[in-house]
């Protein structure tokens, strides 16, 4: 398989990894909320807390599957040669230093005597 190929491939399978990862920390949390909630709130239900469990599992969900998508990818990319099976996909290249084309004269200086 060529680079591209394989940078395409690897793309896809990370996408498809994060947001499994997603998934499966959000449904975790979410069920953890619901085996705990019950022992803790016994009068009120547990309508009124829905919608703020709801959001806060939400965003902790988002950046717990960001963190072990960095970690699992900061491996994976130890393991191997990147510059051998992958293709760059932002190629950036050093720009050389501007050049003054008139720099600027320098003032004479007033000596007090």
């Amino acid at each position: 398989m060529s680079k591209n190929t394989n940078t395409i491939l690897f793309i896809c399978a990370a996408t498809v990894f994060n947001v499994i990862t997603f998934f499966a920390v959000f449904l975790a949390m979410f069920f953890l909320f619901i085996m705990v909630a019950p022992k803790i709130v016994s009068n009120q239900g547990l309508e009124p807390l829905l919608m703020p469990v709801f959001v806060i599992d939400f965003i902790a969900a988002i950046l717990l599957s960001f963190l072990i998508y960095r970690m699992v990818l900061g491996y994976f990319l130890k393991k191997i040669d990147q510059e051998k099976f992958f293709t760059p996909i932002l190629q950036i290249q050093k720009k050389p230093p501007k050049v003054q084309k008139n720099p600027p004269k320098e003032k004479p200086s007033k000596e007090k005597k």
